[in-house]
This record gives structure tokens, sequence and C-alpha cells, in this order.
């Protein structure tokens, strides 16, 4: 039983003085190799118990909120009976997320690509100014009119990044993506502060929802990160 304790602890600590002596005797090699004259530059091999890693590829998920802007002349939905001047524009948000692939080609320089999911909810507004009279009065009031959208996209996302210091790169590329599906929903509405209804006795009209099929089906844009 001694001797099997005795040996065991022998094992303990001789592994550290055998690594050490390795680690020393790459080092002296390096030493010598130094003092050497400077020969043809050839491959050598890696020493036995060193490793040099490289990334070669990289895979990932992700998946985010992102915030929509719109912006746009006369907005209008076709086919679908409204009384609004226009729509100019609004903002919203959706979820976007993927597949990100990485393929490092230096050090310093990445090709990136990703395939995206983007669902954006955009609500626009615009009000109409009218004039009606109240108890013999001119009163100045509004028409609103409301119209929110929904749109699915699916797209690819090719670019490269340029690694200025440590893990911060800078991102630049394009997106090109095909509209999946849009849905509307509209109305007006009368400002409710006034003693009036638009006929048939609501204060709302040209309420209507559905999808929208008169679409552009592909959306391009620019990436900077």
């Amino acid at each position: 039983m001694k001797r099997t304790l005795a040996f065991i602890v022998f094992l303990i600590l001789a592994s550290p003085l055998h690594y050490l002596q390795a680690q020393e005797t790459i080092n002296t090699g390096e030493q010598q190799r130094e003092e050497e004259p400077e020969q043809e530059t050839t491959t050598q091999p890696v020493p036995e118990g060193e490793y040099v890693v490289k990334r070669t590829l990289g895979l990932g998920l992700f998946g985010g909120y992102s915030l929509d802007i719109h912006h746009a002349s006369e907005v209008k939905i076709p086919d679908v009976p409204s009384c609004c001047p226009g729509y100019e524009g609004g903002s919203g948000g959706g979820f976007v997320g993927g597949l990100n692939v990485e393929l490092p080609l230096t050090p310093d320089l990445e090709l990136l690509g990703r395939l995206t999911y983007h669902s954006s909810a955009v609500d626009m507004t615009t009000s109409e100014p009218i004039t009606v009279r109240v108890e013999d009065q001119p009163v100045q009031t509004t028409i609103d009119h409301e119209l929110s959208t929904t749109t699915t996209f699916i797209g690819i996302e090719p670019a490269v990044a340029f690694r200025v210091v440590g893990d911060l790169s800078l991102v630049g590329g394009f997106r090109i993506a095909s509209l999946t599906g849009m849905t509307y929903s509209q109305r007006s509405v009368l400002d409710p502060s006034i003693p009036y209804d638009f006929d048939g006795g609501s204060g709302v009209r040209n309420e209507s929802a559905g999808d929208v099929e008169t679409t552009s089906s592909i959306n391009f844009g620019v990436i900077i990160g």
C-alpha cells in the first residue's frame, strides 16, 4: 500500500517537472536559432505540445427589435376608399432575426452574410384641418386619418467587416429582401369634441382592413455599422 501511494505522489510531482523541462528546451532552441546565421525561411513543424488556433468559419443566430421609420409622399392603399389627402410616413418597430455566417479573409478582414426575417408594424396619421359651426361660431377642428401597416420580409445581407481594434469592427454592405406579406387597417376619425358625426351617425368612416395586393416585391437597402 505504501509503495502504491509513493508511486502516485511521484507521478504528481514529476509531471510538472517534465512540463517545465519541455518548455525550457523549446526556449533554449529559440535562443540557439537566434544566434545562428540567417538562412532561407522554411516551414517549421509545430513542436509537440504547442498548438496554433486559427478561426476559419463562424456560424450563429441573432435576433432583436427593429426601429422602423417610413417616409413617402401621399401614401394611399390602392383600390381602398379614403378621403385622406395622403400619408407622409410614420414610425414603428418589429422583430428581426436569422442566421449569421462569418468567413475570415485576413486577420483584420471578414466576409459576412446574414439570412434575415424581418417583421415591421408602422402607424401613420394625417390630421386634416376643417372648419365647422358650433352655436353660430366657426370652430377649427380636424379629421384624423389613421393607417397601420404590417409587413414581413425575408432577405440576404452580404457585408464586410474591417477590424479597427480588439473586437471593434466597421461593417458595410447591402440588403436585398423579398416582401412576403403586407396587411393594413385604416379609418378616419372626426374630432369627438364637436357635436357632429359622419353620415350614418358615427364619428368614424372609411374603416377597413385586409391584405395589400399591389406592392413592390423587392426591398433594397444599405448596411452601415
